[in-house]
């Protein structure tokens, strides 16, 4: 679903905007001057934290590999909006135009939904839960989704590491099962696994839904085009 123009074939714009956005001019020899650096235990605790404190995530650590140096991940770093290479511009050139912007809402309503009562989800105690971060893994998600009419979909994204950012994980769940997959260790191949079911209209696909956290259903759905879209 990853749909931008994609990446400089060259090594030198990424090169340059990851040093921007990982660096600061000076910090080596900040870090230095400072003497030994201190490190997060590997269980991602600092083993400074005063006894009893909440553990703190470490951000800034220059020790902690990159998540696309680890995954060979390309990432695009130039200074450029995403820009979905699917989606037909205006006359002038100036935006995309959604895909649904000429359709009134009647015509992709669907009305003959009939009304029936919510069902209440299972206690997260009775709910399984399963880590994909395999191929086997993701397979085994494929075929259980296969058999659902819905589930539900949320993503974890940052922007630390790179311009556009990348997607960390994904959930998806069922009414029986939760499943969070590892977005970083299989992204080459979510896109080909999944792309199918969420292109399918009979399998509703939810996002969060409230007023308060309608911003990140447009984050999720533009984190799901970012990274899969031309998948």
């Amino acid at each position: 679903m990853d749909g931008s123009k994609g990446p400089s074939d060259g090594d030198a714009a990424e090169e340059a905007g990851d040093g921007n956005k990982d660096r600061t001019p000076g910090a080596s020899d900040a870090v230095l001057a400072a003497g030994p650096f201190r490190t997060a235990a590997s269980d991602g605790r600092v083993p400074w934290a005063a006894p009893g404190a909440k553990p703190k995530v470490v951000y800034h650590d220059p020790s902690i590999p990159r998540p696309q140096d680890v995954y060979l991940i390309r990432v695009n770093n130039c200074n450029s909006p995403f820009d979905h290479v699917w989606l037909e511009r205006s006359e002038d050139g100036t935006r995309p135009i959604h895909p649904l912007e000429k359709l009134p809402v009647e015509q992709f309503i669907d009305r003959n939904v009939p009304e029936s009562e919510p069902v209440r989800p299972a206690d997260v105690d009775d709910t399984p839960f399963t880590l994909v971060e395999d191929l086997k893994g993701l397979t085994e998600l494929v075929n259980k989704l296969k058999d659902v009419n819905e589930f539900a979909v949320d993503l974890e994204h940052n922007q630390y590491r790179s311009f556009q950012g990348l997607t960390c994980l994904m959930q998806i769940s069922t009414r029986t099962e939760d499943f969070i997959i590892d977005t970083l260790k299989l992204r080459i191949y979510i896109g080909s696994y999944l792309k199918e079911l969420f292109k399918d209209p009979t399998k509703r696909k939810v996002f969060l839904n409230h007023q308060i956290v309608s911003v990140f259903v447009h984050f999720n759905i533009l984190f799901l085009t970012c990274s899969w879209g031309d998948r």
